[in-house]
């Protein structure tokens, strides 16, 4: 599995992956323009229509280190799930996307604050759940 930061989210990236018979984890940030819109706002509809007739996965985490609490909220929906995305047949294998919404917690602060919502574009096959397991990258295991 190949995971990599906005700067491989790349069309011919992802497509080189899938012809080595590979997986992919890429991060869809807003340097991405109109596809990085419409995941965020397709995403922000269905929380606040609290996912009416949409399948999805869902994990929450916790964890504590260097005097903070970080909490992670990710949600994994199909690709089927969403209507038809920006150059969505060019990005070869693309299976999942998936949001994580992060919130931190300071020892030295009486409020948290909410570190942001990060976006990820996941090429794996047969896997339908997702958990947060670094600061970094979502792991795909399958739905048991």
């Amino acid at each position: 599995m190949v995971t990599l930061d906005a700067m491989g989210t790349q069309i011919d990236i992802a497509r080189q992956i899938k012809e080595a018979q590979g997986d992919y984890v890429l991060a869809l940030k807003s340097n991405q323009g109109k596809l990085y819109t419409q995941v965020k706002d397709w995403f922000e509809q269905a929380i606040e229509k609290n996912w009416n007739s949409v399948e999805y996965s869902y994990d929450d985490t916790m964890e504590g280190g260097h005097h903070r609490v970080e909490s992670r909220q990710v949600w994994a929906v199909a690709i089927a799930e969403l209507p038809a995305l920006h150059r969505q047949r060019q990005w070869r294998g693309l299976t999942t996307v998936v949001r994580v919404c992060s919130t931190r917690y300071l020892w030295n602060k009486p409020s948290f604050m909410t570190i942001g919502h990060r976006y990820t574009f996941v090429g794996v096959s047969g896997i339908h759940y997702f958990v947060w397991i670094d600061h970094d990258f979502v792991v795909a295991t399958p739905k048991l």
